[in-house]
């Protein structure tokens, strides 16, 4: 998952668990998967979820990356910000 804010950055999950934006640079610890289904977004390497401690995103707090789970703080939604979303919609 690129990041908007950080131009050339993307979701990292880094060895102690938490969610960073690093470089993008292709690796495992850089792919996720979303399910629509659960609203789970998980790291295709390890299988941990982006997770939220305690239930909501705190101001200058960690999202850690935990063992799947059906907590509140595993649910995400993704909201475009626009109608193109940044696609082309062509099949």
């Amino acid at each position: 998952m690129k990041s908007v804010g950080q131009k050339g950055g993307a979701l990292f999950e880094g060895f102690n668990k938490n969610m960073i934006v690093y470089n993008w640079r292709g690796l495992a610890n850089q792919r996720f998967h979303y399910n629509v289904v659960t609203k789970r977004m998980q790291n295709k390497m390890t299988g941990f979820a982006m997770d939220v401690f305690g239930d909501k995103i705190i101001e200058k707090e960690n999202i850690n990356a935990n063992e799947p789970d059906n907590s509140i703080g595993q649910k995400w939604v993704i909201d475009y910000q626009s109608a193109s979303h940044g696609h082309d919609h062509h099949h």
